[in-house]
């Protein structure tokens, strides 16, 4: 797992180790403060993922609905993996609340539709060290983290290695990699202490929101190759299946690019598929003039990608095409998103 504090902190971790300065004081305070900017990146990030995942449970439910037998295989694995997954999510954001209320920073500890978040502007000692050491070291919850993320890829692994490919699960290890190193010196530095010792609370809590979407992204990592899993027997009909959208984000802000995936869940049709923006003759099943086709992965993933789209609603629709059988199958898709 990329460690935050090599970006953060390269140029100036031992001012958080000796005596400061009042010019390195004010450095220090520079940079306590860009964890909130980095924190507050994150959290977007994060909330997008889970979009992108929600929107993959939201399909295993729809074929379940019109296919139990089917599905539900690959439902409830999917499920499991949610459980999993949420465990180690709340984990991780009870740790945070457990550092700001040791701290005595309730008023950084907000509620939500009903839930409890952190507005990290509300900190008062953004640069605090001791407290998050005490709970993330001397009460071992750093530890415990490091277990629980090893215990969830070895997990994530172990389902679809042999089946995918070493690259899925290449990307699952690098995401969640709690291995521990040695120092330029030879020194032994363990995970959590390379991630949570002596360094300051705000740093704490934004290295635990990157881990957060680490788990987010493994997670979603391995719904799309179960839900790209669900296949036909000779006699299943193809009525029901719908082609699945996952866009980066519905809502962006001026001048980010727009991307999207687009895929079928069926995966004896992963290789054989075209995917097109556009409109297609219902009499023919052909791309109608101006349709554009879109490259598409060895999964069967057609990318789109659209540039710093202007500001207002804008929406696009298009259609995956099959051969199943000997026979043209059509599924269609549209997304709708908005630029402020």
């Amino acid at each position: 797992m990329k460690n935050l504090t090599a970006i953060m902190f390269a140029a100036g971790i031992a001012i958080f180790s000796h005596s400061c300065t009042p010019k390195e004081e004010k450095k220090q305070d520079e940079m306590v403060d860009a964890f909130v900017i980095v924190n507050d990146g994150f959290e977007p990030s994060n909330e997008v993922t889970d979009y992108s995942n929600d929107l993959i449970y939201s399909e295993f439910e729809k074929q379940y609905a019109i296919n139990k037998t089917k599905i539900k295989p690959w439902r409830d694995k999917a499920m499991i993996v949610k459980s999993h997954a949420d465990e180690l999510i709340n984990f991780m954001e009870d740790c945070k609340i457990r550092i700001l209320e040791t701290a005595s920073e309730q008023e950084a500890i907000v509620k939500k539709n009903g839930a409890r978040t952190i507005n990290l502007s509300k900190v008062d000692k953004k640069d605090n060290q001791i407290t998050p050491t005490q709970i993330m070291i001397d009460e071992e919850r750093g530890i415990q983290l490091k277990q629980k993320i090893h215990d969830f890829s070895d997990f994530l692994i172990k389902m679809i290695e042999g089946e995918r490919g070493n690259e899925s699960v290449t990307l699952i290890s690098g995401l969640l990699n709690v291995e521990d190193h040695m120092g330029e010196e030879g020194d032994f530095h363990s995970w959590e202490s390379n991630n949570f010792e002596y360094l300051p609370l705000m740093a704490v809590i934004t290295i635990l929101s990157k881990i957060q979407g680490d788990v987010r992204n493994a997670e979603n990592i391995v719904l799309r190759w179960l839900l790209s899993n669900i296949s036909m027997d000779d006699n299943q009909t193809l009525i029901g299946f719908c082609a699945v959208v996952c866009p980066s984000d519905a809502k962006l802000n001026y001048g980010e690019d727009f991307k999207a995936e687009v895929f079928l869940p069926l995966s004896q049709l992963n290789q054989n598929v075209e995917i097109y923006l556009g409109e297609f003759e219902k009499s023919t099943l052909e791309p109608k003039p101006g349709a554009k086709k879109l490259k598409v992965t060895d999964q069967g993933i057609g990318k789109v990608f659209i540039k710093k789209p202007a500001v207002g609603k804008h929406s696009f629709k298009g259609f995956i095409r099959a051969n199943v059988d000997g026979k043209i199958g059509v599924w269609d898709f549209s997304v709708d998103f908005l630029v402020e």
